[in-house]
């Protein structure tokens, strides 16, 4: 509407214009080399009108002329871009969509239509990592890295191919070249750490962790924490061979991360074996006292290494009393005073537990408390069969990933601080959990677990391992002996329940009738690779004591 007015209103003006120049005709008078020219104002300007149309009508013939054929040409380039460009946003759309031909025939015309076009690589090398042409996509990004404007783009896209093909070696020498020429690029710095991580080279880690810092990939925090990581990981290669330089990495570990409890523990650990126990032990509480875990309890109980078990539960009281209500605290005190055959304390410090859903650690140990207090074999199978759907204990995990060892990176991602101490998931069951539960009788629901004795347990201050596809760090004895399996096994619990005043004859009578079982018990430990274990011996017995001046203690583990 605005565009109407203007063009009326100029017409109006126009026409008024010529209307007053009519109305006032004049004369112009030109004299010139002795010519003289006379006539009216309007002709005039009429004929300087004419004359402007002229010149501008010869001026854009000789344009035409001239500019002609670079004009043509600058449109035919101009309309082959257009197309160029057309199928580079089809191919584009094609690999999106996972239309390999498509992709690789909208390449082909766009490299034509775009010669030296840094996207049109792009395109050929994904539509051929599309369409599985392995090759065709290391050659085209090999062709960026002549030109300094892709170099970094060919140098990510040999990476990726290199790590599809498992060559880690050269994917690191191609993210070391990228991260050579950008050191801001976040993806090259963090696959050359990656690289020396999965290497083992810490030394070299941790001088690739301070440049990325230096260039600003990492804040503060989470560069504290990766070289506290780092620095744990190099205290544990050298904690054998140097324990000096170990000692000194892990306690520079604590000092950046006060909470990361591996190098809490390897630091605790090798001061002890310098004799310096009270830095020692002042580190382990302040690490206890953040992030209550059962390795702590472990090396703050074997701080001093002449301590009785009686000692050592006194320790092991006092670490517990600064987390009161934890229930790694309590598990810990348990351990103590079993192996101090302090059955009481071990039964006060697990009574909490028991109200509510007692974990797996928590079972056996009670298991334990059964066999080594009373020897009652009944008490004991009640616990043992508690366990196996009992409640998971917390354990490392990164990635799904379930191990009862500390790991600096995950071995599924290779991602650096990745294992957390948590209780797993459900669904991270180890995998004969399920054969347990398949066995389990179609009446009472109660799976029939397999029961063999075992020797005694190496390490009484640690908790059993339970893992996903790990059995238990302790090997069966020699004389290891198939208890009971199957439906003689579940008759024999029954049996026990029903009369706990057998007597010992009678508890051996039933366990008489389950030997005949004892090879194809021994078949099925072997398909299952998970059992429970038990130390053999007559419920009134107190069992084998250990060499030396401390009573023996016996494993209890589920495997």
């Amino acid at each position: 509407m605005i565009r109407v007015l203007t063009y009326l209103v100029g017409v109006l003006a126009l026409g008024a214009g010529l209307a007053w120049l009519a109305d006032r005709p004049g004369h112009v008078v030109m004299t010139w080399q002795g010519y003289e020219i006379q006539t009216s104002m309007m002709a005039m300007m009429l004929a300087l009108i004419a004359l402007c149309g002229f010149i501008i009508a010869c001026w854009t013939l000789y344009r035409w002329i001239v500019e002609g054929p670079r004009a043509i040409g600058g449109y035919f380039r101009n309309r082959r871009r257009v197309h160029g460009y057309e199928a580079l946003s089809r191919g584009m759309i094609a690999v999106g969509a996972g239309n390999a031909a498509l992709a690789l025939s909208e390449a082909r015309q766009a490299r034509k239509l775009l010669a030296g076009e840094p996207l049109v690589s792009l395109l050929s090398a994904q539509s051929a990592q599309l369409s599985g042409d392995i090759d065709g996509a290391r050659k085209a990004f090999q062709d960026m890295l002549a030109a300094p404007d892709t170099a970094l783009l060919g140098l990510h896209g040999l990476y990726v191919e290199a790590q599809r093909q498992g060559d880690s070696a050269t994917a690191a020498r191609f993210a070391d070249e990228a991260v050579s020429r950008s050191p801001s690029l976040a993806w090259a710095a963090e696959a050359a750490l990656a690289a020396r991580v999965a290497e083992g080279n810490w030394d070299a880690a941790l001088e690739r962790l301070q440049k990325n810092h230096s260039s600003r990939l990492l804040e503060k925090a989470g560069f504290r924490r990766l070289k506290a990581v780092l620095l744990t990981a190099r205290a544990q290669a050298l904690e054998d061979r140097e324990p000096a330089a170990a000692a000194a990495a892990a306690q520079e570990a604590v000092k950046l991360a006060p909470d990361l409890v591996p190098a809490a523990e390897i630091a605790g650990r090798l001061l002890a074996a310098e004799g310096r126990l009270g830095p020692a032990s002042s580190l382990i509480e302040k690490a206890w006292k953040l992030a209550p875990h059962p390795g702590l309890a472990a090396v703050y109980a074997h701080v001093r290494s002449g301590d009785s078990v009686r000692d050592r539960l006194k320790r092991v009281k006092a670490l517990a009393g600064k987390t009161p209500g934890d229930p790694e605290a309590a598990i810990a005190i348990a351990n103590a005073a079993i192996e101090a055959l302090a059955w009481g304390d071990a039964r006060d410090a697990l009574a909490p537990l028991l109200k509510a859903s007692p974990s797996r650690r928590v079972c056996l140990l009670m298991a334990e408390i059964e066999e080594g207090e009373h020897g009652d074999l009944g008490r004991v199978r009640e616990w043992l069969a508690r366990a196996i759907r009992a409640p998971r204990d917390p354990a490392w995990v990164a990635d799904g990933y379930v191990s009862d060892a500390w790991a600096p990176a995950s071995p599924v991602t290779g991602r650096l601080d990745a294992f957390t101490w948590q209780v797993p998931d459900e669904d991270l069951a180890p995998p004969q959990a399920a054969v347990l539960e398949a066995r389990a009788g179609a009446d009472d629901g109660v799976a029939e677990p397999l029961m063999i004795d075992v020797s005694q347990r190496a390490a009484a201050s640690e908790p059993s391992a339970i893992s996903r596809g790990e059995t238990a760090a302790a090997e069966p004895a020699a004389d290891t002996k198939v208890a009971s399996t199957g439906e003689e096994a579940r008759r024999h619990d029954v049996a026990t329940a029903e009369s706990p005043d057998l007597s010992s004859s009678d508890t051996q009578q039933l366990d008489a009738q389950s030997h005949g079982s004892e090879e194809e018990a021994t078949d099925d430990l072997g398909k299952d690779a998970e059992a429970i274990v038990i130390v053999p011996h007559a419920p009134d017995d107190p069992g084998p004591q250990a060499e030396g001046d401390e009573p023996g203690r016996k494993w209890l583990g589920i495997f």
